[in-house]
This record gives structure tokens, C-alpha cells and sequence, in this order.
């Protein structure tokens, strides 16, 4: 499980392989910007551009076929997402934050129904799911630009930002608490209903992680007294 660490259980060489949890992404993640800044420090743009793109076709090619150790497969596949990345990181934000959030959302909706109708499915990197590979990958950025608009429209409203902006800086801690939230699967199926199952799994999340926090806030509070 360790060496073959994923999202979804995996069958290789008739052995089962139980899967990892969603702490399989910190591994692939680690891997993936390493190997991202190796190719950046020792590469051109042009070059960087075309590395992550044969990488990635590489890594689609290999999940079809044989998932590699350490998500490695995922790994390469989704290469071109960590330059998008950088690309983001460095853009200045601008007046038009509602219209580029109803452009990126038709664009998303778009490649959505596109990759969904005509692949069969949608991009689910744990299960090296890639419906018309590259478009998944596009409509996977225009789905990440949407998200981050609808977010500077939200930090627009006072009440609102700090919570939020508190919650942001300490993601981290949520993502683990959602890591090891299967330990609470019964919540999950509380009522028949997959969206109130879906807000109460969220608030618990939140509110655990807030619990964690303040437990973290007070010890530290404590040595630094001491």
C-alpha cells in the first residue's frame, strides 16, 4: 500500500491493494512540485512548456495501462496544471473579477458537458479516470479559475472574509480532519438526501478543525507564556 499508495483500491498481478486515503495526495504533491521545480530551475519556458506536456501524455498513457508507484502516473499526467499554477499565482488581480467569473464558469460548463457526454465520465485522478484527455485537464482549469473568482466575489463581502480567510490560511488542517473523516461514515448517511449529508459533512469538518485550532492557539499561547 505504501509503495503503491492511491485514493482507490488497486488490482496488480492478482494482488488487491487496499487504498490509502486521500493522504496518497501529500505524497503526489510533494512529487509533483519537486520534480515541477527540478524541470523550472533547469529549464527555458519553451522548454519547461513542452517538457510538461509529453510528461503529462506520458502519464495519462501509463494510467491506462499500468498505475506506478508512489501515483507516479498521476503525477506526470497532471504536470501541466503546476505551470497553470504559477501562471495564477503571478496575475495581478483586476475590476473584472464577475465578468471573468461568468466567462470561466460557461467556459467550465462547456468542457464539462463536452468531456461528460462525450467521454463518458469526468477527470478523477485517483482512479486514473482521463475522459478526452487533454480537454479533462482544460475543463479542470477552468473549473479551478471559477472557483478562485467566485472567491474574490465572496472576500468582497465583509462578514464573510476573515472567517474565510482565516479558514484559507489554515486549509491544511481541514484537508487532514476531511482525511480521516471515514472514521465518522455514519454521519455521512444521516438522512437520504446527498446534499444535507453533503453541508452537515462540511460543518463537521469545519468545526473540528476550528476545535483543533483553538487547541494549537492555547498551547502555543501556554509555551510562549512559559
Amino acid at each position: 500500500t505504501l509503495v503503491f499508495v492511491s485514493g482507490v483500491s488497486l488490482d496488480i498481478d492478482n494482488l488487491h491493494i487496499r487504498e490509502f486515503g486521500m493522504i496518497w495526495f501529500f505524497i503526489a504533491l510533494f512529487i509533483g512540485r519537486s520534480l515541477y521545480d527540478f524541470i523550472h530551475i533547469n529549464a527555458n519556458k519553451s522548454e519547461l512548456i513542452i517538457s510538461c506536456l509529453i510528461l503529462s501524455a506520458l502519464g495519462a498513457f501509463a494510467g491506462r495501462y499500468q498505475f506506478l508507484p508512489l501515483s507516479l502516473d498521476i503525477v506526470l499526467a497532471v504536470m501541466p496544471l503546476f505551470f497553470i499554477g504559477e501562471l495564477l499565482k503571478k496575475r495581478e488581480r483586476d475590476n473584472n473579477t464577475l465578468l471573468w467569473c461568468l466567462i470561466s464558469g460557461v467556459l467550465w460548463l462547456v468542457s464539462f458537458g463536452c468531456v461528460y457526454y462525450f467521454g463518458h465520465g469526468f477527470l478523477e485522478l485517483a482512479a486514473r479516470k482521463y475522459p478526452l484527455y487533454p480537454l479533462c485537464l482544460i475543463c479542470a482549469v477552468f473549473g479551478t479559475l471559477f472557483i478562485g473568482y467566485i472567491c474574490q466575489l465572496i472576500s468582497e463581502v465583509k462578514v464573510l472574509n476573515d472567517p474565510l480567510k482565516y479558514i484559507g490560511k489554515n486549509s491544511i488542517y481541514l484537508y487532514c480532519v476531511h482525511a480521516m473523516d471515514y472514521l465518522l461514515k455514519p454521519v455521512w448517511l444521516i438522512t437520504g438526501n446527498v446534499f444535507i449529508n453533503g453541508i452537515v459533512r462540511v460543518a463537521l469538518d469545519v468545526l473540528i478543525s476550528m476545535l483543533i485550532l483553538f487547541v494549537l492557539g492555547k498551547v502555543r499561547k501556554a509555551k510562549t507564556n512559559s
